[in-house]
């Protein structure tokens, strides 16, 4: 059906579901599901509406409020709503296009609180799977195709699971990003000290193996060979900068002996420290 929704624009459509009795025994079932195209005036602003909501946003930005606090929304965020409890959202910049579905059921509140567990906005940008459940029901009713009840539940349910998992994974490769930053933090606050991978992987307590991997993705470097470039680094500005003498550049830098730093920076330059110093 058409939308009558203010700031709707032609191309936008609305489905409405009336489950039966036993469609809302089953785990969910939609409400409502839509794909809009809107302007700015666009705006949804409700004490409560009885049913949840999930919200794609496909293009454009906008924004939500809820329990007081407004998020900004961008191009590829999911937004899940209680909409049992107060909320506005609303299109912003030049509009923006938006798939949605809301829905209820008795497993309902469990997941919308297992997907909004760090919050209603999840920044899904590249996470296609999370949305594609969302395009089937949609175009299941786009193109009138009779579903059984227990299908479009497990539609809904298929894609409260891909959204939560992707969730899950973007906070755990944020979770793992934070734990290489902290590792590089100490490499560069330490340089004098020696540092070890074993070191490094108890202070992130991960096994010497698993840190060893991840820092190599997060980085494109092994720590061994990072701790190198880093010391190297800071020994070439020594070089250029103190009159500290080789052996004690070395040891500034975390080298366990003399030796042992002209042959890694001959390695990595060419040339030994004291020519790398002359040339300056």
């Amino acid at each position: 059906m058409k939308p009558h929704d203010i700031g709707t624009l032609p191309g936008s459509v609305l489905y409405a579901h009336i489950p039966s009795a036993a469609g809302k025994e089953l785990a969910f079932y939609p409400v409502y599901l839509g794909h809009y195209m809107c302007d700015t005036s666009y705006c949804v602003d409700r004490r409560t509406f009885d049913c949840f909501m999930l919200m794609y946003i496909t293009h454009g930005t906008g924004y939500v409020e809820t329990e007081g606090r407004r998020r900004t929304l961008q191009e590829g965020d999911i937004v899940v709503l209680d909409c049992y409890a107060p909320h506005r959202y609303a299109a912003t910049g030049d509009g923006w296009e938006i798939e949605w579905i809301h829905f209820d059921g008795p497993m309902a509140r469990h997941y919308y609180e297992l997907a909004a567990k760090n919050g209603c906005v999840l920044r899904m940008a590249g996470h296609y799977a999370a949305t594609h459940s969302l395009r089937k029901l949609l175009t299941l009713y786009k193109d009138r195709v009779p579903a059984p009840e227990l299908r479009l539940s497990k539609y809904i349910t298929d894609l409260l699971t891909d959204v939560i998992l992707c969730a899950e994974e973007s906070r755990g490769q944020a979770q793992q990003s934070a734990v290489v930053e902290e590792s590089i933090r100490y490499i560069s606050d330490h340089l004098d000290r020696d540092i070890s991978v074993e070191l490094l992987a108890r202070q992130a307590m991960l096994s010497p193996f698993y840190f060893s991997r991840l820092f190599k993705r997060e980085t494109g470097f092994t720590p061994h060979r990072y701790l190198v470039m880093v010391r190297l680094d800071y020994s070439r500005y020594l070089l250029r900068s103190s009159p500290l003498t080789v052996k004690e550049v070395a040891f500034r830098c975390g080298f366990n002996s003399e030796s042992h730093f002209c042959t890694c920076f001959r390695q990595q330059l060419g040339m030994t420290p004291q020519e790398y110093r002359d040339e300056q």
